[in-house]
């Protein structure tokens, strides 16, 4: 026995669950689909060493965890009404992609100057024509220092 679990996500829904299992020590991801079968989902993720399971409540409740954990898989629920959520803020308001004058109004700089860290590829970014667009992973990663 390891020390380390296959974690397992579920995307359930009231007709279909898809399953995603990654194996932490090779990186390997596997995944499956299934008709709304507790039992089916248990035997695929119970082939897995050490599983644990987890899924987002919804219109299934917690009816497929109760169902999963009499099939021996150790399942948890998240609950989205128990969740922490972030503080509000600024960034909460912000799209996805950003282009350069809002990441520069952001980070309180010229949109001239977040282009040049675009065109010189120490900022990433991509173009969509002929404007650049920014994800806001990236400029999260930039602001902490991972460029």
């Amino acid at each position: 026995m390891s020390n380390y679990v296959t974690a397992i996500g579920l995307d359930v829904h009231a007709r279909s669950i898809k399953a995603c299992a990654l194996n932490p020590m090779t990186g390997e991801v596997e995944r499956a689909s299934f008709g709304y079968d507790p039992a089916s989902v248990a035997e695929w993720a119970l082939s897995f060493e050490s599983p644990k399971a987890v899924y987002e409540s919804g219109v299934t409740g917690f009816h497929l965890c109760r169902a999963l954990r009499a099939l021996g898989l150790d399942c948890a629920v998240g609950a989205v009404s128990k969740m922490q959520r972030p503080p509000p803020g600024p960034w909460l308001a912000t799209p996805y992609l950003m282009t350069p004058s809002q990441v520069a109004a952001f980070t309180q700089t010229t949109p001239a100057g977040v282009r040049k860290l675009l065109s010189s590829g120490r900022f990433k970014g991509s173009r969509m024509g002929s404007r650049w667009v920014i994800p806001k992973l990236c400029l999260l990663r930039y602001l902490n220092g991972a460029g």
